[in-house]
């Protein structure tokens, strides 16, 4: 609990009301996690964590010393990049060590429907101070999070929640609706283009998975009704921003993404090549820059530059990476790019191998388990293709709030499954033993 408050907090009052050193408190947190997973781990043997997450993890560290030793990298840039990208780890393998009750698992969920909550006021505060101050943009409105696609991404999960719990039976369908909206609005007001795409995909991909095979029909015009409902509150909201927009003086709207010539293909590709502006940067120049300069090499293309090797780092230069100055816009653009240029291509693959497992698991225990953790899997794999396409979007590995959670989830999805395998095994053979004990009993032994 204290965790998930750290994490939907720490960065915006370190930003604004305290020291900047309370943004530091996440990673604190994992190195406690961390001890506290490797002591009940050696002793429970880590007998939850199923042997194929143990070989893709084990491919990753390899993939990812290959690249140190091969970009003979500094001592400062691996500590800079393992901070962004193993520090939400430990919590994927805590579930499987301390297993969550569903009263605790009820309790979490609720402490995060609280800071769900939380974001409205907060993020219409601040598309007022922006309009107050002239700068009326999207990229202001961001909640706790301190990143508008951050805000986005947290919020949209938090609906595949609430709608996986109405599905299940968990919540009413006027909670469930009401709740839903109140989680969208701060979506509309930060301007997160990405949003059009991403609740439709989310809010079908949920109700599908959780709904009952003869319900189907029912729900997908439910479904149809909600993304309407949504639509209909998105676009209004968002075209009255842009059409208010006093930072570019050009009216614009929604619609103005796909009718408008050129603007679509300029706000994803711009022909940026190595040393662009970082401003010039389009979604597409993101991951096909970082591709073209490591695929010149067949080692980089395999490992990359090396963790940290293609960042600057805040914590001063001894920090960034040797190849920083040079490819930092793209490292920081998406973790698309940053995968690329930072782990190669192999730990690209060993990202996406776990993505894939995490969503099997969902996919089956959405229809065997009955309890919280049931539910959550319902909206996982809704969850998990979020987070994939905000991959190549956004710096997602930046965001603790995002990643601490996604992989705490994740790890506790797939503990359920591994633990409900382990069940399954058990079964036939106590039937077993309970047999051979029987066959082994003297007739004038045996019970009449």
């Amino acid at each position: 609990m204290v965790i998930i408050a750290a994490v939907m907090l720490a960065s915006y009052l370190g930003e604004n009301v305290g020291p900047k050193a309370l943004q530091y408190l996440p990673e604190m947190f994992s190195a406690v996690v961390t001890i506290a997973v490797i002591l009940a781990g050696i002793k429970t043997r880590f007998r939850l964590v199923r042997r194929s997450y143990w070989m893709v993890f084990i491919a990753l560290i390899i993939t990812v010393l290959c690249g140190i030793f091969a970009n003979a990298v500094g001592s400062g840039p691996i500590i800079a990049g393992m901070r962004w990208y193993v520090r939400a780890f430990p919590l994927f393998f805590l579930p499987a060590v301390f297993p969550f009750t569903d009263r605790q698992i009820k309790q979490q969920l609720t402490l995060l429907s609280g800071f769900g909550l939380l974001q409205l006021p907060i993020a219409a505060l601040q598309r007022y101070q922006g309009i107050q101050t002239g700068h009326n943009t999207g990229d202001t409105v961001y909640g706790t999070l301190n990143v508008s696609g951050t805000l986005t991404i947290f919020l949209l999960s938090g609906i595949c929640i609430v709608l996986a719990m109405f599905v299940r039976g968990r919540l009413d369908k006027t909670k469930a609706i009401v709740l839903a909206l109140l989680f969208m609005i701060p979506t509309t007001i930060n301007e997160t283009k990405i949003t059009i795409f991403l609740l439709p995909m989310a809010v079908l991909i949920t109700m599908l998975m959780g709904a009952a095979p003869g319900k189907r029909l029912r729900v997908v015009g439910l479904s149809t009704l909600f993304i309407a409902v949504a639509g209909a509150i998105f676009i209004p909201i968002y075209d009255y921003m842009g059409a208010q927009n006093v930072t570019t003086k050009e009216a614009y709207s929604i619609t103005d993404m796909f009718t408008k010539k050129g603007w679509f293909e300029q706000y994803l590709a711009t022909d940026a090549d190595v040393g662009s502006n970082k401003k010039d940067v389009g979604r597409v120049d993101a991951l096909t820059v970082p591709l073209g300069y490591i695929t010149r090499d067949p080692v980089s293309a395999a490992f990359g530059l090396g963790i940290g090797n293609a960042s600057l780092s805040s914590l001063g230069t001894q920090f960034s990476g040797d190849y920083g100055g040079l490819l930092w816009m793209y490292s920081s653009a998406t973790t698309g790019g940053a995968l690329f240029l930072e782990l190669g291509i192999l730990g690209a693959v060993c990202l996406l191998m776990l993505l894939w497992m995490i969503t099997s698991d969902s996919l089956k225990l959405a229809r065997i388990s009955e309890g919280l953790v049931g539910v959550i899997a319902v909206a996982w794999p809704a969850v998990v293709a979020i987070v994939f396409i905000t991959m190549f979007y956004a710096p997602t590995y930046y965001f603790e709030s995002v990643s601490y959670l996604f992989w705490y989830f994740s790890g506790m999805i797939a503990a359920h499954r591994t633990e409900l395998l382990l069940a399954a095994q058990r079964a036939p053979a106590r039937a077993t033993a309970r047999q051979n004990s029987l066959l082994s009993e003297s007739p004038r032994s045996r019970p009449i």
